[in-house]
Order: C-alpha cells, then sequence, then structure tokens
C-alpha cells in the first residue's frame, strides 16, 4: 500500500473516532477493526512493523480457553488477531514444552507460555524479520483463566537497550527451560553478548550476561604480569567504547571497587588485551590511544601508549621518566616503541602529536544482578 493512500485511510479513522457518536463497545471494536484491516496487505496478513506499533492495545479472546488452554489455542487466537505471513508458513510445535514457531522466507514467529503462581499463564510471542526494515518485536500476554482472555502486558525486556547502537539484537524464547536470552551480535566482533532473564513465577528478571569467548579474555588479563593487582579482579561490568572511532566498541571491563579492570580490542574474532587498570595506576584516553600512568619507585614515573587502529592493537609506546632531586634537574626519560628502545627526540615527536584527550564517558552495564 502506497504512503499517500495510508494517510488517506488514517485520517478517515481519525474523523470517525472524533465524532459525536455515543462511545458504544461495538463502536470501539470495529473503529479497532478498521484500524488493523487497514494495514493489511493482499494476503490479508499483517506487517511485523504494524503489528509492533498496535498489539499492546489490544485484547485477545482464547476461543474455549479454560483453565489450561494449549500453546495452539493460544497461538490461534494470536494469529486471528494479527495474522502474519509466517503464520501461515511452515509450523512446529512442541504441545508438552508449550512452545511453536512458524515461519516463513523473511519472518518467522516463535511463541511459547510459561505456568504463573497465581494460576494465570504468560504467553509469548516474538515476531522477527531479518530484512529491511529489520525488526524484532517481543510481546507478553497474561492469559486470564477466568476471562479466556489473553490481556498485553508490559515487560522489563521491551525496555532493553542494546550496549553499542548498531548491535543486532536477537531474542530466544525458550523450547526447554525457563529463560529467555537476549543476544546482541556485535558485526565487526563476530560476537555475542548474550543477556539472561529468569523467571520467578510471575515474571522475568535479569540474571547474567555472559560475553562469547569471555574466558579468553580472562586468560589474557590472568597471564599478564600486573605486581599491583588487587585481591579481588573478578570482573562484575562492563561497557562498549569506541576509542579509535572507527565504528566498532571496544570492551572495558572492571571489578566491584572499580580499582582492576582490563580494555580489549577486539576484531572479527580475534581478541587483544590492551591495557589493565589497577590501584598503582591511571587510565586515560586520547583518539585511538589507551594511556596508562603510574610510578616505578621513588622519583619514577612510567607511562605506556596503547594506540588501537580499526580496532586492533597497533603500535605501543612506553617512557619511563626518573626525576632529579635538585629543582634545575629536569630527569631523564627513555622511550621504548614495541619493546625496542627509540631516540627521546622521536618519543617527544610523539608527544606532541599527542592530542588534549577524549572523555569517554561510558555507560557500564552488570554481568550479573
Amino acid at each position: 500500500m502506497n504512503k499517500p493512500l495510508t494517510t488517506l485511510i488514517c485520517l478517515c479513522l481519525l474523523l470517525t473516532a472524533c465524532g459525536n457518536q455515543p462511545k458504544s463497545e461495538s463502536n470501539e471494536n470495529e473503529n479497532a477493526n478498521e484500524k488493523t484491516s487497514a494495514v493489511k496487505d493482499e494476503e490479508g496478513t499483517l506487517g511485523v512493523e504494524a503489528i509492533a506499533k498496535q498489539w499492546a492495545d489490544k485484547t485477545i479472546t482464547v476461543e474455549n480457553g479454560g483453565q489450561a488452554p494449549s500453546i495452539e489455542q493460544l497461538v490461534e487466537a494470536f494469529n486471528k488477531t494479527w495474522p502474519t505471513a509466517a503464520s501461515k508458513g511452515k509450523a512446529t510445535v512442541d504441545a508438552a514444552n508449550g512452545y511453536a514457531t512458524s515461519e516463513v522466507e523473511g519472518q518467522k514467529m516463535t511463541a511459547c507460555f510459561w505456568k504463573r503462581n497465581n494460576g494465570h499463564r504468560l504467553f509469548a510471542v516474538n515476531l522477527s524479520q531479518p530484512i529491511e526494515p529489520t525488526i524484532n518485536t517481543l510481546m507478553f500476554y497474561d492469559y486470564d483463566p477466568a476471562k479466556g482472555t489473553l490481556t498485553p502486558e508490559k515487560s522489563l525486556l521491551q525496555d532493553f537497550k542494546t550496549s553499542f547502537e548498531g548491535n543486532v539484537v536477537e531474542y530466544k524464547l525458550p523450547q526447554k527451560g525457563k529463560d529467555i536470552v537476549v543476544s546482541e551480535f556485535i558485526p565487526g566482533w563476530e560476537k555475542y553478548i548474550r543477556h539472561t532473564y529468569s523467571f520467578d513465577g510471575t515474571k522475568h528478571k535479569f540474571a547474567r550476561t555472559d560475553i562469547d569467548d569471555y574466558a579468553k579474555m580472562k586468560k589474557l588479563y590472568d597471564d599478564k604480569d600486573d605486581m599491583y593487582r588487587g585481591s579481588n579482579p573478578t570482573m562484575v561490568k562492563y561497557a562498549l567504547v569506541d576509542i579509535d572511532q572507527d565504528g566498532s566498541p571496544e570492551l572495558w571491563t572492571r571489578n566491584e571497587n572499580e580499582e582492576d579492570g582490563a580494555i580489549y580490542a577486539i576484531n572479527q574474532g580475534k581478541i587483544w588485551l590492551l591495557e589493565t587498570e589497577n590501584y598503582h595506576s591511571t587510565v586515560t584516553f586520547h583518539k585511538g590511544i589507551v594511556q596508562q600512568s603510574g610510578g616505578c619507585g621513588t622519583g619514577c614515573q612510567t607511562t605506556t601508549f596503547t594506540l588501537v587502529k580499526n580496532s586492533k592493537l597497533d603500535d605501543v609506546y612506553k617512557v619511563i621518566t626518573e626525576y632529579g632531586f635538585e629543582d634545575d634537574d629536569p630527569g631523564t626519560s627513555t622511550w621504548w616503541k614495541n619493546e625496542k628502545e627509540i631516540p627521546e627526540a622521536e618519543g617527544d615527536k610523539f608527544m606532541k602529536a599527542l592530542d588534549d584527550g577524549i572523555e569517554l564517558n561510558p555507560k557500564w552495564h552488570s554481568f550479573a544482578k
């Protein structure tokens, strides 16, 4: 349907809704039906985008639902109200586990339910469309056995926001078990960040976050010689920051007291440990550079500049400055580039080319509640 025709239909509906007729229940149902049918295609199905905008405003009746409706009954009721291309596609039903899927090329529907402590059921439907416009919408309903109705319900998962702009989100409803997993695919990394939400008998709550290949990242951190590492270097939170501003993020993790941390570059599945934090050092940033500074003894300062380019570890500069004890003694600086000593003049040239620094202002996310 073209946009001018859609606009005209919406305008007509608006004028009808704003008339002086009494607002009877039948009129409201007719208006809802007209609103729904206005976005159906020639095959009588609705697009995922249209359903995503409207589903929360409509209660669904489940015919002969009774106390314990099957997954087939719940899905059928949903499909009658919100018919999609996927609903007419190849279907798979696991009645024992209360799980069903159906799909066609370019669209998929997954549904399941959980038994609630109050005798109701929590019913969820995930509609996904990987082709443009890419949409992945998750809908929740409370099934009331006394009324035989599915009432739209707000969930914590519907407020989910990606850790970094541009991440692709997928929702996985459980065929077995009770957890929902929300996965963020990071294109530049070729890895997922997976967020698990557990069911407590009433609703879903955040349980934990896992990052693909995090065990390898932790090993890189554990293997690094760091005499100033704290006694509890377990990382409890993470942030995604774009240090080299190439559109793909770097990973920054920290422990509970924010003294110990690690910063990684990740590209096409490969991982580099850029720098670590500890109570004895300070980490700051320049565009494409992680700077770590700390003392190395009385009158001694060490600074490392780790360069990041295209989300990969690049050159590493290090300078150790030993200060004189006399006011007129400027001290001496020794420079290294990639662990090879270089002339002080080359190091000074590098320092002069540095920008004034950048503020990343990361948004931190918890690995676990």
